[in-house]
């Protein structure tokens, strides 16, 4: 609503950050980072870092470079088209398989999946991706290959990724996340969004449970986000479904660090 927007950027010296915005909170008109801040945030750097000499970054001491796949960030499998090197902080590399892209058989004439009546000489196997629930529209609309849902049972699938998409997942935090709370920032405003995503029309409620079972937050099928006031410590989170047919079960799990 155009109401705030930023530019922040750094030099290997020098970090700056510039907000645009009315005071009141009302909305500006047709102001964004890229016309607002941005000019603000280059003039001022410009300015602050004349007649010093260009220097480059010096890479930190304790990261480790893992070839990830590119689309999902997680550890890539043979069926991963394009991957890529990319630097994390030690013990913070993905540990989890890649699961975007899956060998699938479709019906060549069709390009759905393939069933018990499809003819076997249109049988052909694919790679597609089976995108999170929010991603599948965009990539439909740009004609990325697409897993239909209702998908055989019966297909083939890789070895690396032979199980179906959990029936409910969390989003958000990404598993291993590393917050810190700011002494300069009330605590009330130092929040961490959540969100999960609910594959299964059968799931009734989510409930976010910590590892000790103190509940984080529940979600009806009409909202599942929300928000976290941060808390020092280790925190391992629980997506925990409760079904229509009333029986329980935990299905996801992270586990994120809060700093002081």
């Amino acid at each position: 609503d155009y109401r705030d927007n930023w530019t922040v950027g750094y030099t290997p010296d020098l970090v700056a950050g510039v907000w645009v915005g009315n005071a009141d909170g009302k909305s500006m008109q047709q102001i964004s980072g890229v016309s607002g801040a941005g000019p603000i945030w280059h003039d001022f750097m410009e300015l602050a870092e004349r007649g010093k000499p260009v220097r480059d970054f010096v890479r930190p001491a304790g990261l480790t470079q893992v070839e990830v796949c590119e689309l999902s960030g997680r550890l890539p499998t043979p069926d991963c088209p394009h991957t890529r090197r990319e630097w994390f902080i030690a013990g913070t590399a993905p540990t989890q398989v890649d699961t975007w892209y899956r060998r699938v058989r479709i019906d060549a004439a069709s390009n759905l999946p393939a069933n018990a009546s499809t003819p076997h000489e249109r049988m052909v196997d694919r790679v597609q991706l089976d995108l999170p629930l929010p991603l599948r529209d965009w990539a439909r609309t740009n004609g990325w290959p697409l897993v239909e849902r209702g998908e055989s049972p019966n297909a083939p699938r890789s070895t690396l990724h032979a199980s179906t998409p959990q029936s409910l997942t969390i989003l958000r935090p990404d598993p291993g996340a590393i917050y810190r709370i700011s002494k300069d920032l009330p605590l009330a405003v130092q929040r961490m969004p959540i969100q999960v995503q609910v594959q299964d029309s059968e799931i009734a409620r989510v409930d976010l449970v910590f590892a000790d079972g103190q509940t984080l937050a529940s979600f009806t099928q009409s909202a599942f986000s929300g928000f976290w006031v941060l808390v020092p410590g280790e925190h391992t989170l629980i997506a925990r479904a409760t079904y229509k047919d009333g029986h329980v079960k935990d299905v996801d799990k992270v586990t994120i660090r809060v700093l002081e």
